[in-house]
């Protein structure tokens, strides 16, 4: 009886939950690889969760993400051991009522905890999320979408992102058709602060071929057929 119960739950639950392809990014500075970064969507009928897995010599990175089905931000949760830059924390952030959040930061050497309730604006998100939204996004060129950033600790950065062409990226044989994409800060900030890019593909889901910031490119392992 026990199994046949476990089976039905199983049958039951199966079609409420997805788990997309992964994507797995080489990150490159000055050329040279330096980690993997490991993109990995699953949804269920009410929310999608976001995960990165970032891997190296010396560095373990994990940021889960949690979505609602209207894209609201109900949770975030990141552990960070990064020998090279000497970061070791964890950094959490959970759903309250009222775009009220509880914030945690954990320095996890010095043993410090800081702890907060923050108020944050519709469409507040960290740069996973982002990548997750622009794939049913209705991109075209000079389409633009707003949002605001979220990074560790209490750190929010209004952004804009505008589509400024539509270009050709060639991954192995194959020649992918992709919208780049221009992310700056939407303040007097983006006088003093780098831009950044994506680019994504042209046909829908729009998947992240490649992205760069002032640091890092990241380019999309496995062709996309």
């Amino acid at each position: 009886m026990r199994t046949h119960v476990i089976t039905l739950l199983i049958l039951l639950l199966t079609p409420l939950i997805t788990t997309a392809t992964p994507l797995t990014y080489t990150a490159f500075d000055n050329n040279q690889p330096q980690h993997t970064v490991i993109f990995t969507i699953t949804k269920t009928n009410n929310t999608t969760e976001i995960k990165t897995r970032v891997t190296a010599e010396h560095i373990e990175e994990i940021n889960t993400c949690i979505l609602s089905s209207q894209n609201v931000l109900i949770s975030i949760d990141q552990s960070t051991q990064n020998d090279p830059d000497k970061a070791y924390f964890s950094w959490k952030i959970l759903q309250k009522k009222n775009n009220l959040y509880d914030e945690t930061y954990t320095e996890v050497k010095r043993r410090s905890v800081k702890e907060s309730t923050v108020q944050l604006p519709a469409k507040s998100y960290p740069i996973q999320a982002l990548l997750y939204l622009f794939q049913d996004m209705p991109l075209a060129e000079n389409f633009t979408y707003t949002f605001t950033l979220l990074k560790p600790y209490k750190e929010t950065y209004p952004i804009i992102c505008k589509v400024i062409s539509k270009t050709t990226l060639k991954k192995g044989e194959v020649l992918i058709p992709c919208y780049k994409i221009e992310a700056t800060i939407n303040n007097f900030l983006s006088i003093f602060v780098p831009k950044s890019y994506f680019w994504l593909t042209v046909t829908e889901p729009h998947i992240p071929i490649q992205y760069q910031d002032n640091r890092f490119e990241y380019k999309l392992q496995t062709p996309i057929s």
